[in-house]
């Protein structure tokens, strides 16, 4: 919750926020922070993928071969619209193969 307490006891109107941790091997960990406004959902998810990619790419100068994505099996990511995502990676030949655990 934020604002901070601090020294007082309440606040009437907290700001909840979500944090989504995304961990690239052998490149750190990056936080996806969001509040209340953003729904913790599938949109999240794969806007966090392709923004992965994205890094990916810019890093590299070109996206990966085989992409390994593991997901807890939380309802926002076990679902078929990331699923699909997925898929439409190596049909549109981005990847040649992607890894889940899902």
């Amino acid at each position: 919750m934020i604002p901070k307490l601090s020294t007082q006891s309440q606040f009437s109107n907290p700001l909840e926020q979500h944090i989504t941790a995304v961990r690239r091997h052998h490149h750190g960990i990056r936080f996806y922070c969001t509040h209340n406004t953003v729904h913790k959902s599938a949109h999240l998810t794969i806007y966090c993928i392709l923004s992965e990619l994205e890094a990916y790419h810019e890093e590299n100068g070109r996206y990966p071969e085989e992409f390994y994505i593991q997901l807890d099996g939380g309802y926002e990511n076990a679902n078929q619209h990331v699923l699909a995502l997925l898929e439409l990676l190596v049909v549109k030949r981005i990847v040649r193969l992607v890894m889940s655990n899902n």
